[in-house]
């Protein structure tokens, strides 16, 4: 019988962290059972894992089961929109709707304007929604986006009423020059004050229930209608139009609520490499030159899709690009991570979508994409980083939306859930490591050269973290490593022609007889090909790969270290020690039963000895990345390594 994620038995990834991880097991019971009487566990979870829209309203499933069953996975924070044309379809019918006030004043509280709903995701039109998700404990960040008809810019749109959702809305003059938050012409700066306001503090709720806004949604992607995107197609001037937007919704927000924290959009980073959130940067910065706006933001935002060994190094470069502007200090979210699967065939999932193509794996390889992910967010210092999503079917999206949910449209979890209640334990206070001399902080582990560029193990990659004592001493260590590359997809073998490096860490290849780049592709510098002597490049790098794409991989143990504790990517816990044979990694599914795609010649392996790990990984084997078919899409099966330090190594 398939065991629910919500019970949590002992055979489930956080029912597994052993006292070996300093982790104890959360006691065992149904979500669905105990709906509205359970909270999430702050004590045992970290404040930086979030579940997008858990709290979203959908006839097809209970909303008391998802805050329930994200509360059993450790979600803190959640996601929800807050999407204008559903709160106010109408316009304003009276002339208080608009009413101006003044810059940093709180007008006496009043009943939402003719023309308001209060709150459209709950069935009743109230605010249940929102409290039901602070009673578990959970933060919530609120998304402002989705221009109604009667407000778009484009005033010969609004006038037919054809105006979508995601048209620029009305806060600029005749002149398309911005207009003071507070004008009465400026229905964007009303709408930002009125939801800073109705969810800031008050009488009731003195802390605010509110106080995080993100503005927008992927407007780098030019749009119609879909509410995700931003229907401005010309790039210089919506890059200047949204940091405006921006601009405004800051000053509005913070009259409404001084301590409220505004997030830019989140950047689907590859779609265009970072570009247009460069730009919308740079804008900010123009309009703010002496920082007395702070930029008109608090946070910087991603969405990151597939690509996990590139995750690091877009979030260490966008911390570069902010620093280079003065602001240093500000955070980086990560609002939506996550990979498609293809082979849920559950029935009434409407997963199983166009089977291996368009970056598309299997839902074991999400999983495993998870780990990979989480664990190189925690190294590259990510403020905080969500899941897309919890429910397939979600209330506020199209009913055949990407089968990214938690849950699908079977009412039935995926199996990536059972990852997420692991890392949201085992990375608790986790940070980047700092020992720089028995390895790099944080940092994809180089340690050998070729022509006399660093070399990233030819596609294993290792990730450190550590958590320290009130004496900034380290007291475990975090190692996640995993075999990105794997075997070579025989397919498309034959029409590379060449792979040359550079020192800005680029890849160059030909596929094809078609030149391809990858972008600051730190993490590509080898790739396990040949050179004319045939040798295969990872031989060079100290890595040795089978025929069936595993790599056996070598690393060293933290100082003093005679024991350890390792886990699969659902948290089944192995425990070596040093100068034992090798140990077969538990390679078990969410219900603790063996992998069926495990063999004897595929499976993973880890020995300690004389003070150093050998590992045996499993690579990726799905090939749906269109741009380049040759590797898999995302790697193999990972392996976490916990090492008690010092006085805590027993």
């Amino acid at each position: 019988m398939r065991r629910s994620l919500s019970t949590l038995t002992r055979a489930t990834a956080a029912a597994t962290l052993i006292a070996g991880a300093g982790l104890a097991a959360p006691t065992a019971h149904h979500a669905q059972a105990n709906a509205g009487h359970s909270a999430v566990d702050t004590a045992t979870t970290d404040p930086r894992f979030g579940i997008d829209q858990i709290a979203d309203h959908n006839a097809a499933v209970s909303a008391d089961y998802l805050s329930s069953l994200a509360d059993q996975m450790g979600a803190r924070w959640t996601r929800i929109p807050f999407i204008w044309r559903y709160l106010q379809p109408n316009a304003p019918t009276h002339s208080d709707a608009l009413t101006p006030v003044a810059a940093g004043t709180l007008p006496a509280p009043a009943a939402w304007p003719s023309g308001w709903n209060p709150f459209a995701l709950d069935a009743g039109g109230t605010d249940a929604a929102i409290d039901r998700e602070l009673t578990h404990r959970r933060d919530i960040v609120g998304l402002l986006l989705g221009t109604p008809a009667w407000a778009c810019r484009d005033t010969a749109k609004a006038s037919r009423g054809t105006c979508g959702t995601g048209d620029v809305p009305t806060f600029t003059d005749a002149n398309g020059q911005p207009l003071p938050w507070n004008d009465p012409r400026n229905t964007w700066g009303a709408y930002c004050y009125q939801m800073a306001r109705h969810f800031g503090p008050d009488t009731a709720h003195p802390q605010g229930r509110i106080n995080e806004w993100t503005i927008w949604n992927e407007v780098s992607i030019p749009g119609g209608s879909s509410w995700t995107q931003w229907n401005d197609p010309n790039k210089a001037q919506s890059e200047q139009d949204y940091a405006r937007l921006v601009e405004v919704a800051d000053q509005a927000i913070k009259a409404a609520n001084p301590a409220a924290t505004v997030v830019l959009y989140g950047d689907p980073y590859w779609y265009d490499q970072g570009a247009f959130l460069t730009g919308v940067l740079d804008q900010l910065k123009r309009d703010d030159p002496t920082g007395k706006n702070n930029g008109y933001f608090d946070v910087a935002n991603l969405h990151l899709y597939i690509g996990a060994p590139s995750f690091y190094w877009i979030i260490t470069n966008l911390r570069e690009q902010l620093r280079r502007h003065g602001w240093a200090n500000k955070q980086v979210w990560v609002s939506e991570t996550n990979v498609e699967p293809y082979d849920d065939t559950t029935p009434g999932a409407g997963a199983a979508r166009n089977g291996t193509t368009a970056f598309r794996v299997t839902q074991q390889e999400q999983a495993g994409f998870l780990v990979d992910a989480f664990a190189t967010y925690i190294a590259a210092k990510a403020d905080r980083f969500a899941i897309f999503r919890m429910f397939d079917g979600s209330g506020m999206t199209s009913p055949n939306a990407a089968p990214l949910g938690v849950v699908n449209d079977a009412k039935v979890e995926r199996p990536f859930g059972y990852s997420f209640a692991f890392l949201a334990k085992v990375f608790k206070n986790a940070q980047p490591a700092v020992d720089t001399v028995a390895y790099h902080a944080g940092e994809f582990y180089p340690d050998r050269t070729l022509d006399g560029q660093p070399v990233y193990k030819a596609g294993v990659f290792k990730v450190v973290s550590e958590k320290l004592d009130n004496n900034k001493r380290p007291t475990e260590r975090i190692t996640t490593v995993w075999n990105q590359f794997g075997a070579l997809n025989p397919a498309v073998e034959k029409h590379y022609t060449k792979v040359t490096y550079s020192w800005d860490h680029s890849l160059h290849y030909n596929y094809n007889k078609t030149d391809h780049l990858y972008h600051d592709a730190k993490d590509m510098i080898v790739l396990p090909t040949t050179d004319a002597k045939g040798r295969r490049a990872a031989d060079w790098a100290g890595v040795s790969y089978d025929a069936y794409g595993s790599a056996t991989y070598t690393f060293k143990a933290a100082a003093g270290v005679t024991t350890a504790t390792v886990y699969d990517k659902y948290g089944h816990a192995t425990r070596i020690h040093d100068g034992d044979k090798p140990v077969e990694i538990d390679m078990l599914d969410w219900n603790g039963q063996p992998l069926s795609y495990v063999t004897k010649a595929t499976e993973m392996t880890i020995q300690l000895s004389h003070g150093a790990y050998t590992v045996t990984l499993r690579g990726g084997t799905t090939y749906s990345n269109p741009a380049d078919p040759r590797i898999p899409t995302v790697g193999g099966d990972p392996v976490v390594v916990v090492e008690q330090m010092g006085h805590n190594n027993r």
